[in-house]
């Protein structure tokens, strides 16, 4: 095998390893604080297939900052978590903390976040 051949393999061997890695989903774990006790939570988040009562929007951005921090992956390893209101998908929190009253890709330029976590 010549040197140029050689090389050739090694690269289509690091690219087949960066595509094994973008394809494994990442798994995100939060710790939910405990459910109230009077009545069921108004909101939920839903982040890789499992969901989380919430006891308010700035509860599903400390939860999600702090599982993001811990999990270490930047924004495109990230899932997107999804907020429910009363069972409906209602919103998101985005890689940032924020929480927005549109699903994750309906959001718009002038759109103002329902949660801010700096301000």
């Amino acid at each position: 095998m010549t040197q140029r051949n050689q090389k050739v393999a090694s690269l289509k061997r690091k690219i087949a390893e960066m595509r094994a890695r973008q394809a494994t989903a990442p798994v995100l774990e939060m710790v939910a604080p405990p459910a109230p006790e009077a009545g069921p939570a108004s909101y939920t988040m839903r982040v890789g297939g499992k969901v989380y009562q919430i006891a308010s929007l700035a509860d599903a951005s400390r939860m999600f900052c702090a599982a993001r921090d811990a999990h270490g992956e930047g924004a495109s390893r990230t899932p997107t978590p999804v907020v429910l209101r009363n069972g409906v998908e209602w919103g998101h929190v985005s890689y940032n903390g924020k929480v927005w009253s549109c699903l994750p890709g309906e959001w718009m330029p002038d759109d103002a976040p329902v949660f801010n976590p700096y301000a």
